[in-house]
């Protein structure tokens, strides 16, 4: 049983050798077949591996404000779009989030705020930045924390102060305004006095505005600046331990009751959290699909190739079964080479798929991250198409008549 074993073996190599040769004696259009499975492969493996690079680094936002943590909004249109629209019959003002923090129990802290655009300078010709009017809560549940100065206090309920956010700075900076604390920046008709100036915020997807870039002053003093309209959303904190689906239930239930009967979705980070999953299953399920259409044609090149050789290795074969090959020995020797053209382009797309992801990785700011499943899928499914396709040409080459094979030129 050991020696069939290693005759076996032998034999198996041979044949991989003999294959690896006939590819190496047809370079120049064996390299065009394996650069479509390479091309396949790579967008199966950098597809998915963005994507889920892309789901951790967003729950890694989330669980980084709170995983209790919820929001909503209302009136808000993202900066740089337009001007907020109020939603008719919906006033959410800050009446409606201290009836909140009374009635629904599940809430620890909540803080509203306004966002829109104001020139710095006073001219409505001067560069505008983004502007946040909040409420104090807001700057513990964003996580905004001074480096230096102070916060917007409750005292500072219609006082002409601001705090500035750590891009805001530089960028004013670089404008030629102050960014020092204790100096004035005048932001449309008034004149603000900087108090401080926060850190980097911890990126996250709840705010329509820019947390970094944005610059902060108190709620009631936003109604001069932004004028008195109702607050573009909200967001808080429920207390840790709890069923959060009920406790957002909860807090929908009061806003509804507070807003003559409007329904407004309040959105814990768990809860979105697993919408984000189910929408990065449907693209995952998508983006395969395109990766497979991409492996398909790097197929169909392999095909090609194999059935050329088919045509050009006629004699070759002829003799092959004049010696003794079965049918399925030559069967074998085909099947082979397209393997080996598949697993190739398999292999090398994995590594072009792992660079351009590294690439994207480091460009956003993600933590590099290639799951299991996208290179065992790009091996299974080049693997896959490489016997697929090197199938008919091996069973084409395994009929010829030897006869007629001999006689080829």
């Amino acid at each position: 049983m050991r020696q069939i074993s290693k005759y076996a073996l032998i034999n198996i190599i041979s044949i991989i050798d003999d294959a690896a040769w006939n590819l190496w004696g047809t370079k120049e259009r064996s390299t065009l077949a394996l650069l479509g499975i390479l091309i396949g492969a790579a967008a199966v493996v950098s597809m998915v591996s963005i994507g889920s690079m892309a789901e951790r680094e967003t729950v890694r936002q989330f669980e980084q404000m709170g995983i209790n943590s919820f929001f909503f909004q209302t009136n808000v249109v993202p900066l740089g779009v337009g001007p907020p629209v109020a939603t008719k019959k919906i006033k959410l003002d800050i009446d409606v989030l201290l009836r909140l923090r009374r009635d629904v129990p599940e809430i620890s802290s909540i803080g509203g705020f306004r966002a829109g655009f104001v020139p710095v300078g006073g001219s409505v010709r001067e560069p505008q930045i983004g502007l946040a009017a909040i409420t104090p809560e807001f700057q513990d549940i964003a996580r905004l924390h001074v480096i230096n100065g102070r916060h917007i206090l409750p005292i500072d309920s219609n006082n002409l102060i601001v705090v500035l956010g750590s891009k805001a700075a530089e960028r004013l900076e670089q404008a030629g305004h102050s960014d020092k604390v204790g100096s004035t920046l005048r932001l449309g008709s008034y004149l603000f006095t900087i108090v401080g100036v926060f850190n980097d915020p911890p990126p996250g997807n709840f705010f329509p505005f820019d947390l970094g870039g944005s610059v902060y002053i108190p709620l009631h003093t936003g109604d001069r600046v932004l004028g008195e309209r109702p607050l573009d959303g909200a967001i808080g904190l429920f207390y840790p331990n709890l069923n959060l689906s009920e406790a957002a239930a909860s807090a929908s239930a009061a806003i509804t009751r507070d807003d003559g009967g409007v329904p407004i979705q309040v959105q814990s980070a768990r809860d979105l959290i697993s919408i984000f999953h189910r929408q990065r299953d449907g693209q995952t399920k998508m983006f395969t699909a395109v990766a497979a259409i991409a492996l398909l044609v790097g197929g169909i090149g392999i095909m090609n190739v194999m059935l050329m050789s088919v045509l050009e290795r006629r004699r070759e074969i002829g003799i092959r079964a004049a010696v003794g090959a079965t049918p399925a020995d030559i069967q074998v020797g085909f099947i082979i080479e397209a393997g080996l053209l598949a697993v190739t382009g398999g292999g090398l797309g994995i590594i072009v798929g792992a660079l351009i992801s590294a690439t994207v990785a480091a460009h956003s700011g993600w933590a590099f991250y290639i799951p299991f499943n996208a290179v065992a899928l790009s091996s299974a499914l080049s693997a896959g198409v490489g016997l697929l396709f090197g199938s008919y040409p091996a069973v084409k080459a395994s009929r010829l008549s030897p006869i007629e094979a001999l006689r080829a030129d």
